[in-house]
Parts: structure tokens; sequence; C-alpha cells
């Protein structure tokens, strides 16, 4: 999507935009599809009560200035969304953010998983705690899934980005979980 197709997006409903610009318009507008549009967050449309309930939950947990003073990761603001309200939907809190359904769905915190793995995971990451850099920052989610691959041989990028809050997909790319793919397909490395 180009940066005015964003543009567009985020000011839909706003006073550069009226409400009632249609997913076809801005994408006739941005030279984009329509779908692309469509699934943005600022073209979903939820009740008055519903956007009363959300907007009391973003005042809740507002969004946070990293150091370097920008907004951090809508991503990031949605695992902690998650993390405080618990019942809290994919779609939901895609809505707040602003941001597609989709792009949060794939979230480790937005990821179901039983409270007996719940219970298996947060003891892997009890062993293998999330270390703290020279600068006093945590490390890297990456490096952290690492290190956890590195100590449980067996864990699955999937079990690795729940523990780190990563995605999936980021996961699985890094070296540390190639060797899965090979071995699940029978390829030797």
């Amino acid at each position: 999507m180009t940066a005015l197709a964003s543009d567009v997006c985020c000011v839909h409903g706003s006073a550069f935009a009226p409400a009632t610009l249609l997913a076809s318009q801005a994408a006739a507008i941005v030279g984009v599809s329509e779908g692309d549009i469509a699934k943005r967050a600022a073209f979903q449309v939820v009740s008055a009560e519903e956007r009363t309930r959300l907007d009391a939950i973003a005042a809740a947990t507002p969004r946070q200035k990293k150091a370097n003073g920008k907004d951090e990761a809508a991503g990031v603001w949605a695992d902690r969304l998650k993390q405080r309200t618990p019942g809290l939907t994919a779609a939901q809190a895609a809505i707040i953010v602003g941001v597609s359904e989709g792009d949060i769905a794939r979230r480790a915190a937005f990821q179901a998983v039983s409270a007996e793995e719940r219970t298996r995971l947060d003891a892997i990451a009890a062993a293998t705690p999330r270390q703290k850099k020279a600068n006093g920052k945590d490390e890297a989610a990456g490096a952290w899934a690492d290190r956890l691959k590195q100590r449980n041989p067996g864990l699955t990028a999937t079990h690795a980005a729940a523990i780190v809050g990563a995605r999936e997909d980021e996961i699985a790319r890094r070296a540390a979980f190639q060797g899965q793919k090979a071995q699940a397909s029978g390829i030797a490395r």
C-alpha cells in the first residue's frame, strides 16, 4: 500500500475525508485495490457503543512513544492491549491500532493457546528469560527466540513466537528455526 493509501485510510471519518468515503472511492483516489482499502481498520463499521468501548480500552492502554520520539509499532501496541484486555479480539485490536485484522491475527498474543500449553511455554520462558542489553533494553524478540531454540531443540517457531511475542512467520525465517523445515520434509542439511 502506498503512503497515500495509508493517509486516506487514516483520515477517513475526519475533517479531511468524509465518513461517507467508500473503500472503492478511496481505492480509486490512491490507486490500489478496493480490497486493500476495505480491510483497513478505518473502513470497518462499528456501532457507537462498540466505538465507545474500544476508545475506553485505547485510553486505558495508550500508544507509547519510543525513545526516539516515534510511536510504538501498531502490533506492539495491539499486544499490550491484548495483555491488558484478554478478551480483546484481533478485529477489535485492529480497529483501535488502525491496521488490518489479518496483521493482528498473526501476532502471537492473538493466537489461541490452551492453559496447559501456556503453562509449558511459561516454564520454557522462565528457564531462559529475556536478557537485558548493556543499554538496559530488552534483547530483541528474535535473539531471545534463538536462545530458546538452542536450549529447547524441539521448540517450534509457533511456540517460540508465542513466548517472545512475535509473529510466527518472523521467527520461522530465522536460521535457528530453518532446520525444522528440512527435518519435516526429510531433507538433510
